[in-house]
């Protein structure tokens, strides 16, 4: 009987101690969360003050924000809008190149051109 009532009261220690463990380790994420979010707003406001002076901050304005924008939001989401950049600048270039066929007549000026050297 006695064994029983140790055991339920390892149990609940070890259960305590579990529990005291994992907020530890939630208050250590919160605050290396608040450490990354200071470090993150210091970090845009050194690079707006820089735009507002004129001041490229030791690289070139454009890249300095795209070099902060990729940091920010982290890798898979910054390749992710580099891909929907990249469709839409091809699908832009496809248009434009359509519109051209379908408007300006590419036929009749290639048979114009054979026409004039040929005949």
């Amino acid at each position: 009987m006695f064994s029983s009532i140790t055991n339920m009261f390892d149990g609940l220690s070890t259960a305590f101690g579990q529990i005291t463990e994992v907020f530890g380790q939630l208050v250590d994420a919160l605050l290396a969360f608040n450490d990354l979010l200071t470090v993150n707003i210091e970090s845009i406001i050194q690079m707006t003050e820089d735009l507002a002076i004129g001041s490229i901050g030791g690289g070139i304005a454009w890249y300095q924000f795209i070099a902060t924008f990729h940091w920010l939001v982290g890798s898979t989401v910054y390749y992710l809008f580099y891909a929907f950049i990249i469709f839409g600048l091809s699908v832009t270039v496809f248009q434009i190149i359509y519109m051209i066929y379908n408007h300006i007549p590419i036929g009749s000026i290639i048979g114009g051109i054979k026409g004039f050297f040929f005949s």
